[in-house]
C-alpha cells in the first residue's frame, strides 16, 4: 500500500541544502542592493555632471562679461580726441602777417593761441630763443605741422637783418672781452663771461673737465657736448697752464673706476684689468700697446692721464 503523502517532508531540507539556499538568498539580496546602489550613484553622478556643466557655463559667461567690461573701460580713443582737438584749434587760429620775434602777447592771443601757449612762447623768447626762418616756429611745442602749414604764409622774418644784428653783437662781445682763462682753474662765473659760452656750456665744460681729470690741451673743447661745431671760436679765450688734477691708476683702480674716464670704454676697461691679472702690473703707458685693438692715437690721448705707481 502506497505511503500517505506528507507536506512536511516537502519542506524538509538537509543541512547541505539549507546552506545552499542561504547562500543563494544572500547573493540575490546583494544583487538587488547593488542594482539599487548603482542606480542611485548613476543618478547622483548625472546630477553632479549637470551641476558642473552649469558652473562652467556660468564661469564662462562671467569671464566673457569681465572681458567686455575691461575692453570698454580701456578702449583707447585718444587719436580721435587728438584729431578733434587739432581740428578745433585750427578752426580757432586766425592768422595774419606777423613777425614771431616781435609779436606781443595780445597779438598771439588775437591769432588764437591760449594763455598757456602764449606764456610758453614768451618764455622761449625771453630765454634767448629766436626765429631765424619760418620753420623755426615748429620748435614751439604748441605748434604742430598742420598748424605750421596754416601759419607759414603769414610769417615775416627779416633774416638778413637778424644775421647782421647777430654778427654785430658777437663782434661787440669779442671786443669787450679781452681775457684768456685757464681751463683748469676756471669756475662757472669765469666761463659764463666768455662770448659764446653762457651758463649751459659753462656747465658742460666743467663737467667734462671733471670726467677727464683736467684738460691737457684747449682743443679738447671740441670733445665737450654741444661744442663740436663752435669750439674754434672759443680757443682764443682759453689756455691750459696748470697740471691735470686726476689720473687713471691702471695698476690699482677697479674696473668701474677705470671706466669712468671718457677715453676708456667698457672693452678697454675690461682688457686693462684682465691684462693686470694675467701679466702683472703695467710698467709704463707704453705697455697699453700690448693690449689688442688699442690704437696709437688712443694711447697718445690716454698717456697724459695714465699713472703707473
Amino acid at each position: 500500500m502506497m505511503d500517505e503523502f506528507n507536506w512536511k517532508d516537502f519542506f524538509a531540507f538537509t543541512k547541505k541544502e539549507r546552506s545552499g539556499i542561504l547562500t543563494l538568498v544572500i547573493l540575490i539580496l546583494l544583487t538587488i542592493a547593488a542594482r539599487i546602489f548603482l542606480s542611485s550613484w548613476t543618478t547622483h553622478e548625472n546630477q553632479i555632471s549637470q551641476e558642473a556643466f552649469q558652473s562652467m557655463d556660468s564661469l564662462q559667461q562671467n569671464i566673457t562679461t569681465m572681458r567686455q567690461e575691461k575692453e570698454e573701460k580701456y578702449t583707447y580713443d585718444e587719436p580721435d580726441k587728438y584729431n578733434k582737438k587739432t581740428e578745433k584749434k585750427e578752426e580757432v587760429l586766425k592768422p595774419f602777417e606777423f613777425n614771431p620775434n616781435k609779436l606781443d602777447r595780445p597779438g598771439w592771443k588775437k591769432m588764437g593761441f591760449s594763455s598757456d601757449e602764449v606764456d610758453m612762447i614768451m618764455k622761449f623768447r625771453d630765454a634767448g630763443g629766436n626765429f631765424e626762418k619760418k620753420e623755426d616756429i615748429k620748435n614751439l611745442y604748441c605748434v604742430d605741422d598742420q598748424e605750421y602749414r596754416k601759419l607759414k604764409d603769414y610769417i615775416r622774418i627779416d633774416s638778413s637783418k637778424m644775421k647782421k644784428e647777430k654778427t654785430t653783437s658777437e663782434k661787440d662781445e669779442k671786443q669787450s672781452f679781452d681775457q684768456v682763462i685757464d681751463l683748469n682753474k676756471a669756475d662757472t662765473i669765469d666761463l659764463v663771461e666768455v662770448p659764446g659760452v653762457g651758463p649751459y656750456y659753462a656747465k658742460q665744460i666743467l663737467k667734462y673737465r671733471s670726467a677727464l681729470g683736467g684738460y691737457v690741451n684747449k682743443k679738447q673743447l671740441k670733445e665737450v657736448y654741444g661744442l663740436e661745431n663752435k669750439y674754434e671760436n672759443l680757443l682764443a679765450y682759453f689756455k691750459v697752464d696748470t697740471l691735470i688734477t686726476d689720473s687713471v691708476k691702471v695698476n690699482t683702480s677697479e674696473y668701474y673706476d677705470i671706466l669712468g674716464h671718457p677715453y676708456i670704454d667698457k672693452t678697454l676697461a675690461y682688457k686693462i684689468t684682465k691684462y693686470r691679472r694675467m701679466k702683472g702690473n703695467f710698467q709704463s703707458p707704453e705697455d697699453l700697446r700690448k693690449i689688442n685693438a688699442v690704437s696709437d692715437s688712443l694711447i697718445r690721448k690716454l698717456e697724459p692721464y695714465i699713472k703707473i705707481n
